[in-house]
């Protein structure tokens, strides 16, 4: 008797199981995937040396850990007028609550590596399926550029996902009319937290590739439509003033002028820079480039208001923009990750597919004979 229910509730545990993936096959392979990127992004965080730029912020960081001096950055004694302080204070609280040393200092950059994985899963939900999202989010976690730079100390990271969550919130703001306004919100708050890391780029960037995005599908058709956009992008340049003004003159005079307009002007790498970079930046995935290519012009879905053709302005209008200014980083390619990895998911996806009608048809085939 005990043997028939021991069995009998073996079979209905596996048959629940069973039961339960089916259900929720795609939780479950986010799941694993999330659990893959907590290990790509924080194993190993501080099993190699802080140096170089890493070295420096460090410093900085661990300066207001220690004096509690959020405005006033100084390094050995002397102000840091190079960057702004807030990703400097997300390392400062992380080396107060984690201690003094390199997993705290690399904690925030490798957390939005992660949170960026969750973006993309959700961009691609959104545009395209759960499959194809699934893909995007394993192809961010398997890139370079980004498995690279997100378990170390420097900002990168952080500035791309503020910077790809507001044009992706600015999408939707124009995909889905019903929650317009609050789309709105959320993407011109991450257009001022991106200003407060890194200054005019942080809005800059997603607002001229919102506006090519409203060029290129013409959906920028009312000027009702302005009075909201112009709101969001005053109090983003006001929030992100006060922030830049209780930093002093000597800081904005430094980080405006110096790091910013000069910096921008200054002849660091060929114009087609990034164009070849990718190549390496986004290996092993930069393989499939051609294919890729290939796949989603032959699939006739790069026309205006697709979600394909939505990806690949998305893509094109930040790697524009990075092209022009003459100071170049192979680091800023990171900001590409997103869109880059739902263009390629995408285009896999249409493989596989056209691969398992092949195989369907090749197997009818074999049955009728």
């Amino acid at each position: 008797m005990s043997d028939r229910v021991s069995i009998n509730w073996k079979l209905q545990s596996r048959e629940w199981i069973l039961n339960f993936a089916r259900r929720h096959n795609e939780w479950l392979a986010l799941g694993l995937i999330l659990l893959w990127a907590s290990y790509v992004f924080f194993y190993n965080i501080a099993s190699h040396p802080v140096e170089t730029d890493e070295a420096l912020y460090a410093a900085v960081g661990r300066q207001i850990a220690r004096t509690n001096e959020w405005f006033r950055l100084e390094h050995e004694g002397a102000p840091f007028f190079y960057k702004p302080p807030l990703y400097f204070w997300l390392m400062a609280l992380a080396i107060r609550i984690l201690g003094e040393n390199d997993f705290a200092v690399r904690f925030p950059s490798a957390a939005l590596g992660l949170a960026t994985t969750v973006l993309v899963y959700v961009a691609g939900k959104r545009l395209f399926s759960g499959r194809t999202a699934l893909t995007a989010a394993l192809i961010t976690t398997t890139t370079y550029n980004i498995v690279w730079l997100a378990p170390r100390g420097k900002m990168d990271v952080e500035l791309g996902f503020w910077l790809n969550l507001a044009f992706f919130c600015f999408l939707l703001a124009y995909r889905e009319k019903d929650r317009q306004l609050g789309f709105l919100v959320l993407s011109f708050l991450a257009m001022t937290i991106a200003t407060l890391l890194k200054g005019p780029i942080g809005v800059l960037l997603p607002g001229i590739a919102g506006l090519i995005y409203l060029l290129a599908t013409r959906k920028f058709k009312s000027i009702g439509e302005l009075p909201a956009l112009a709101t969001g992008l005053i109090l983003t340049v006001g929030a992100a003033g006060v922030y830049y003004l209780l930093l002093g003159t000597d800081f904005n005079r430094y980080f405006f002028v110096v790091e910013n307009l000069v910096r921008i002007t200054q002849r660091s790498e060929p114009y087609f820079f990034y164009f070849y970079m990718i190549f390496a930046a986004f290996f092993p995935w930069s393989l499939f480039i051609p294919c890729a290519a290939v796949s989603l012009w032959k699939s006739g879905r790069l026309i205006s208001g697709t979600p394909e053709f939505t990806a690949l302005v998305w893509f094109l209008s930040f790697l524009l923009f990075l092209t022009i200014p003459s100071y170049k980083e192979e680091d800023f390619l990171v900001y590409l990750v997103p869109p880059f990895a739902l263009l390629m998911a995408r285009s896999w996806q249409d493989g596989l597919s056209a691969q398992g009608r092949k195989r369907v048809q090749q197997t009818a085939a074999r049955e009728r004979r």
